[in-house]
Order: structure tokens, then sequence, then C-alpha cells
């Protein structure tokens, strides 16, 4: 698939909605679920196999490393791990989602240092369970 986004940090977001958007125009009718990775997250497919077989594509499902609220009101999906959307998940998303505008939907780059203070007490806290 090729979408006409300009590369770079500022555009992720952009690019991620049009990609989104064109697997619902494209794509739905093909698969059950699907996966927004980075070409650098790696996946256990079977893992993943095990995961989604018991789930029903038909219920809106949004699966992945969620992260706490921090400039948001609600909690959200780490990117960089990827994420998983079931079939009625991104149809919902995409068409009901995609057409709410919230002030916290940033066209330059927002200040992420108390993200990462956040990022940095989270890393901390989980390595005190381990």
């Amino acid at each position: 698939m090729f979408i006409d986004t300009p590369e770079g940090y500022d555009n992720l977001t952009e690019k991620s909605r049009e990609i989104l958007q064109l697997l619902n125009l494209q794509e739905m009718e093909h698969f059950d679920w699907f996966l927004k990775a980075d070409d650098d997250t790696y996946v256990i497919m079977e893992n993943m196999r095990f995961i989604l077989k018991g789930l029903n594509p038909e219920r809106p499902a949004y699966l992945g490393y969620q992260l706490e609220p921090t400039c948001v009101d609600s909690p959200y999906m780490s990117d960089g791990a990827g994420y998983v959307f079931s079939l009625s998940g991104l149809k919902r998303l995409v068409e009901k989602g995609f057409q709410v505008r919230y002030q916290y939907c940033y066209r330059s780059r927002p200040d992420f240092s108390k993200y990462q203070e956040y990022r940095a007490l989270a890393r901390k806290k989980e390595a005190s369970r381990i």
C-alpha cells in the first residue's frame, strides 16, 4: 500500500490514520485482525495466533501494551510495541473515532518531558516487580 504522506516524526499520526483508513476501505473482507507494528518490532506469530484464537473479530477489540494517561484523559497503547485491531474495532475506529477532534491531537511536536519522566517511573515500578 502507498500513502502520500511525508516521512518524518511529525507525520506519524497522520500516516497511521491514512493506512488504517485504507485498510478499512480495501482489506476488510480479507482479514479478521490487523496488526500495526514498526519495522523494528519483533512479533512471535504463534503467540499472537494463540491470543487471538479465542477472541471474536466481530467484537470491537484493541490490544497492545497499555500506557497510563499523561497529558490526555485516557490510557493508550504503546506505538513501539505495536497493537492489534479486530475487524470490528478497526471499522469502529475509522468510521466513528476518526470523526472526533480532540484538543490533544497535535500538529507539531508536543513537549514530552512529562512523558519521559513517567516512562522512567514505569520502568522502575516494573523492575521492582521482577
